[in-house]
This record gives C-alpha cells, sequence and structure tokens, in this order.
C-alpha cells in the first residue's frame, strides 16, 4: 500500500471542528537531529508533540516518486541518529527547488512518527495538509556511510537499540549475496553475509531498489554476490528495518546491465534506459543496436550514466510507427556484459496528439498501455493535473491530459513528454505509476490556442454509445457563447447550463481550477445569462464537463435578477481567494448566504481541530447574501501559519463549513 494512500486517509475533517476543542499553543525549538532520532540525547525532542522545531542537515537522497515526495537530511558530522526524513507530501519539493545531494538544508515542521519511521512534515503535523519550510543555507560534504558488520544490526526484526540508530543515516554492508528476490517488495530483495554463508543464511538485510532509486534499480539473480551496497537506512511497517539505494551507484555488483526502457525523444532521436551505469565503448558501439523497422542508427551516446541516445538523422522514425530498439552486447561499468538481446517497443517519433485520441474500442486511445512521445502547449493546470493540445482540430481531440510530470510547467509551455497512455475514467492520460519518463521544455510563455466554439450539448449529452461526442472536445480549450444557467450548487462543485438548442443543449461546469462565485448562489428559479464559458473539457467516469481555468474564463458581462432573502438557504457560497497570504498583507472574503437575520458566530480551527479565531462572534445579520473580510487582525497576530484551514459558520443550531488555503 503506498504511504500517499495511507496519508490520504488521514484528511478528513477532524472532530473537533465541531467539538470545538483547543489544545494548548504550540512552541518553536532549534534542535539537532540527534536530539529528534536519540531518546539518550541531552534535550531529546519527542516525536508527536505540537511543539514546531527547526533542524539543519545535508540533503543525502530523495524520494521523486509522486506515491508521497520527500528527501532525506544528515548532520554533515555523521554518525549513528544523525539522518531523518523531510515528508513533503504531494509536493516534490526536491526537484522544485532544484535542491541536490550536498545541499545544506534548515528545515521547521513537526516531527511525527508514521509507520515507525520518524518524519518532518509541515507544522499542522498532517504530511499533506502542506509541506515544512525549507531553506538552502550553503553545501557540505556528505557524511561517509556507517559501515555495518554485523548484518543482525540491521535486519528487519533488528532490536530497536541496535538499528533504531541507522534511520534516516547513510550506512554500507560487504559480500551481500542475494539469497531472495521475489515476494518482498517491488525491487526490494534479501541479502545476507555471504562471509558467513550457508552456516548462516537466516541473517537478512532488505535492500529497497525502488523507493529512492528513481529509475528503479532491479533485483541481483539469486546467489549474485555485491562486493558492496550502501544506502539509507530506513525502518517502515510492516517489513521492519532495511537499506534504501538511492541509484544504481549504491550497489557494486557483478550484475549484468538491464534494458527497462525505450522512447522518442524526436523524429531523430531514440533514447534507452538501462538499469545501472555503462561501460562507454560497448554502450556507444552502434553494432550493438537494432531498429524493429531495420531503420538505419548513425550514432550511439551515453547520458548520464545509464541512459544512452541512438541517433537516427540518415533514417528519420515515421511518427506513431509501431517501433521497438533490440541491444545486445552492452557492458556494465564493471564490465559484465547483459546475458542476451533485449528489446523494448514504442511508437516511434513524435507522435500527433490527435493520433493518440483516435479510438479503437468505445473511447479508448488506440494506442492505449504503449510508449507515446507528443509535443504540445501546456493549455491548464489543475494541481498535478495538465493538460496539454497540439491545435484546434476536433474528431479526435487535439487535447490530452498529463499527471504528475517530472518537474511543474506552466500554461504556454512548449514541452516534449513521453509516457505510457492509460484511460483513467474514460480520460486519456499520458502517464504511468511513476510519472512521465521524459520531459523537455522547448519554451516558456507561448500563445495558448484559441478556444473551439462548441454547443453545451455537443459536450454534455450522454447517449449511451460510444464514443460520446464530448470525447471530440477531450482536454481541449473550448467557449460556450450565451448559456443560461439553469442548475447550481450540484454535487462537486457543479453548475449546468443550457444553450439556445432547446432541452437538451446542456452540459456541467466544474470548479476544480477556479469557481465562481455569483454562478454558484443565484438559485434554480434565477436563471443567469453568460456570454461566454471558457474552459478546458474532462471526461471522468463518462461525464463530460466544462473547466474554467481563472476568471477570465467566464464574462464579466451577466445578466440576471437578484434574488429574494426567501430564495436563499443557509450556505458557505465561496472563500476568496484561496490560497491568501495572511503573512503578506492579505485577506479572504468569505462569503455566505442566511435565509432569514439572526445573530451569527464564524469560528477559524486549524486541520488539527485547534481552534484559531473567531472572527465573528454572535453578530446580528440581516437576512440575504453576506460577506465577511478575513485577515490576520480578525483570527489574532502571530496564530496562523501555512496550512489547511475550516472556516465554520453558525446560525442557531445551523453549521456550514468551507476549507481555507494559508500559505505564509
Amino acid at each position: 500500500m503506498s504511504r500517499l494512500f495511507l496519508r490520504a486517509m488521514a484528511l478528513a475533517v477532524p472532530t473537533a471542528l465541531v467539538l470545538a476543542a483547543a489544545p494548548a499553543s504550540a512552541v518553536q525549538r532549534t534542535v539537532t537531529i540527534y536530539q529528534i532520532q536519540d531518546t539518550t540525547s541531552v534535550g531529546h525532542f519527542v516525536e508527536g508533540s505540537t511543539d514546531t522545531i527547526t533542524t539543519t542537515g545535508v540533503i543525502t537522497g530523495a524520494d521523486t516518486r509522486p506515491t508521497g515526495f520527500g528527501f532525506y537530511i544528515q548532520d554533515p558530522a555523521g554518525g549513528p541518529y544523525s539522518g531523518v526524513l523531510v515528508f513533503t507530501g504531494g509536493a516534490n519539493v526536491y526537484a522544485d527547488s532544484a535542491y541536490a545531494r550536498g545541499d545544506l538544508i534548515e528545515v521547521t515542521g513537526r516531527v511525527i512518527e508514521f509507520s515507525n519511521e520518524t518524519e518532518i512534515v509541515h507544522n499542522s503535523g498532517n504530511g499533506f495538509a502542506g509541506v515544512p519550510r525549507t531553506t538552502k543555507i550553503g553545501t557540505a560534504a556528505l557524511p561517509a556511510p556507517i559501515a555495518i558488520a554485523n548484518y543482525g544490526d540491521i535486519q528487519e526484526t533488528a532490536a530497536y537499540q541496535f538499528a533504531e540508530r541507522y534511520e534516516g543515516v547513510r550506512v554500507s554492508i560487504v559480500n551481500a549475496r542475494t539469497i531472495r528476490n521475489q515476494n518482498v517488495g517491488t525491487n526490494q530483495w534479501l541479502v545476507t553475509n555471504n562471509a558467513t554463508f550457508p552456516a548462516d543464511s537466516t541473517t537478512q538485510v532488505r535492500i529497497d531498489g525502488q523507493t529512492l532509486a528513481n529509475p528503479s534499480v532491479t533485483a541481483p539473480a539469486i546467489g549474485v554476490v555485491a562486493t558492496s551496497v550502501q544506502g539509507i537506512g530506513v525502518q517502515r511497517t510492516p517489513r521492519g528495518y532495511g537499506i534504501q539505494l538511492r541509484d544504481g551507484a549504491d550497489i557494486v555488483v557483478p550484475s549484468p546491465p538491464v534494458l527497462l526502457n525505450a522512447w522518442a525523444t524526436t523524429n531523430t532521436n531514440i533514447r534507452l534506459q538501462f538499469d545501472r551505469a555503462l561501460e562507454l565503448a560497448s554502450a556507444q558501439n552502434i553494432a550493438n543496436y537494432s531498429r524493429q523497422t531495420l531503420g538505419a542508427i548513425d550514432a550511439a551516446t551515453v547520458v548520464s550514466g545509464q541512459y544512452v541516445d541512438l541517433t537516427t538523422t540518415s533514417d528519420p522514425q515515421i511518427p506513431a510507427e509501431s517501433e521497438a530498439v533490440t541491444a545486445s552486447g552492452v557492458k556494465s561499468a564493471l564490465g559484465v556484459s547483459m546475458t542476451g538481446p533485449a528489446t523494448q517497443f514504442f511508437r516511434a517519433g513524435v507522435t500527433s496528439i490527435r493520433a493518440v485520441q483516435t479510438n479503437t474500442v468505445a473511447d479508448s486511445s488506440q494506442f492505449a498501455f504503449e510508449q507515446v512521445t507528443v509535443r504540445g502547449i501546456i493549455s491548464a493546470r489543475d494541481e498535478q493535473l495538465y493538460y496539454i493540445q497540439e491545435g484546434t482540430a476536433v474528431n479526435p481531440s487535439s487535447g490530452m491530459a498529463i499527471f504528475a510530470p517530472i518537474t511543474t510547467m506552466a500554461e504556454g509551455d512548449d514541452v516534449t513528454v513521453s509516457g505510457v497512455i492509460t484511460e483513467f475514467g474514460g480520460l486519456s492520460q499520458l502517464t504511468e505509476y511513476s510519472g512521465l519518463d521524459y520531459q523537455f521544455e522547448h519554451s516558456t510563455g507561448n500563445a495558448k490556442y484559441a478556444p473551439v466554439v462548441v454547443a453545451p450539448g455537443l459536450i454534455g449529452t450522454m447517449t449511451g454509445v460510444e464514443p460520446e461526442t464530448g470525447e471530440r472536445y477531450e482536454a481541449m480549450l473550448v467557449e460556450l457563447q450565451n448559456v443560461t444557467v439553469i442548475a447550481d450548487s450540484l454535487a462537486n462543485g457543479m453548475f449546468q447550463v443550457r444553450g439556445g438548442g432547446g432541452a437538451g443543449d446542456t452540459c456541467l461546469v466544474d470548479d476544480t481550477m477556479y469557481r465562481h462565485d455569483y454562478l454558484y448562489s443565484r438559485g434554480a428559479n434565477l436563471p443567469v445569462v453568460v456570454p461566454f464559458i471558457r474552459g478546458v473539457v474532462n471526461d471522468a467516469f463518462g461525464q463530460y464537463t466544462v473547466n474554467p481555468r481563472d476568471s477570465v474564463d467566464i464574462s464579466a458581462n451577466l445578466v440576471a435578477v437578484e434574488p429574494g432573502a426567501g430564495a436563499l438557504e443557509f450556505a458557505i457560497r465561496a472563500i476568496t481567494p484561496t490560497p491568501v497570504s495572511f503573512a503578506r498583507g492579505g485577506k479572504a472574503t468569505v462569503s455566505f448566504n442566511l435565509p432569514s437575520p439572526g445573530r451569527a458566530t464564524m469560528r477559524v480551527y486549524d486541520v488539527t481541530g485547534r481552534l484559531v479565531g473567531t472572527p465573528i462572534q454572535d453578530a446580528e445579520f440581516a437576512a440575504g447574501p453576506q460577506s465577511f473580510a478575513l485577515d490576520r487582525s480578525s483570527l489574532g497576530a502571530g496564530r496562523v501559519g501555512s496550512g489547511i484551514f475550516f472556516i465554520q459558520l453558525q446560525l442557531g443550531n445551523r453549521l456550514a463549513t468551507a476549507k481555507l488555503v494559508v500559505t505564509d
């Protein structure tokens, strides 16, 4: 079970929002990593405390997979109890901040114990409520790994007093004989000390080639002896203690290289991915490679140790053609040759997005579950979901979606990306479990494609016959003109609009990227005419919706009848903007409806249920739409930091709650 799934279960609104419990105020402390990890140290800091801490360490490794990002820091002096994990949840702070091993980082956050591993997380104590504050303050040499002579000191079931000292710390072992490489975990295996084998084969250490190593390090064959293994010590249930490899260089083993993947980067270049560093002579010998299409290979160049770029200028690839590369005779940096030919399949060249969107069965891409490379302009972003478009042609669509790219992208970026095409709820996404395999930014700030004008019924009408008409616009930027809002406050933050084509000319508009306050407060009997609504078309589980990106995507020239007080229901309509930075003088406007006059109270809670402030205390309001400007002074100076907060509005015995994100 992934760390992302386990943590997501902890994100529910806390019961304390209703109980209004208020624990004691937290304290800020500056401590060393030793004081966090060593229970016998002077001034030991107990994990789970509501206090926040600041500590400093040098980055030794990072988890860059989108199952819960993070990186390890270690006191430059090294030794036992000198390392700890900095967990950054759904944000890849390591990549986005351009951090690297050897960077000296100051970290502020809360210390918790998750699955028996000590972590520094966001100051709310919730690993996915935000990220701990991190600042690069310099660079430092990585501490030398601690040589562990006795395998029993770090085996999975090792006693606490022996193994706990190595958690988060660089460690190494020698003569590691693989005795089990299946049913341990993805790219994980067990080793024993070859110097004592076979007399002692029960003292085993778990090696993890998946969590920190990206790309992964595959398990050696049974009986293969690694000269040395180094990495970062870990304790995580249910497996217990072990060693996490950071990359292929952390294991010195006379094993052959394995061809993991292949993809086109251009029409004249193919990139191969091996699992370890390669010997230059054999890896750059074009005689060791061949193409399924029998096309020529002009040159082979090693890139970043374990990648090889094959140049195909004299015989360019035909975009979208079925292609494969076979490699043989390539040696590892230690001189061990491949055991035999290995082949990886992919779609050649830079494939048109419209070709990807061409269906074979129902609304599934003809290239589903294949490695494909495309190029386009980023037209929208919804957190980790990006939309890319290559033109305005429809049927098939010129747009598609990318989930969890390698690095953050922005609207207007011209990018080439490669990954495996999957269908998630009907939406063609260029993704695989660990994100994209390749991402190249050609330029930024480019003009986005003009929206395609379309009638609502062509997107929203569901016939039950695949492909639905909305499929031709999937992931593209569209524009609805002169539509009427006929239903608001629908499930999952949607409202419904109708065009001029009659009762069936309708579609849903979703607020996943932008929420228009006015259009969610009118009532079904008070229609609003909107000159235009723009947004990208999303297809999730057979329901096509238009998703505006910001306020510019919805016309400001709205025509509507103002409602009377009786037409409104008790609700918090919107909080804008969110996120907001109170530390920079920002204000958030809380808009709400009161169906009748009365005395209202507004309270603010953090994600743990602690009462942060009461900006409105038993104040008299008239019936109808109301608003209140929330700022730092209304919450109490110095009591709010970055994180997720909940606004609770009470009128008599009725409660309404909404979420506010603060980035201070």
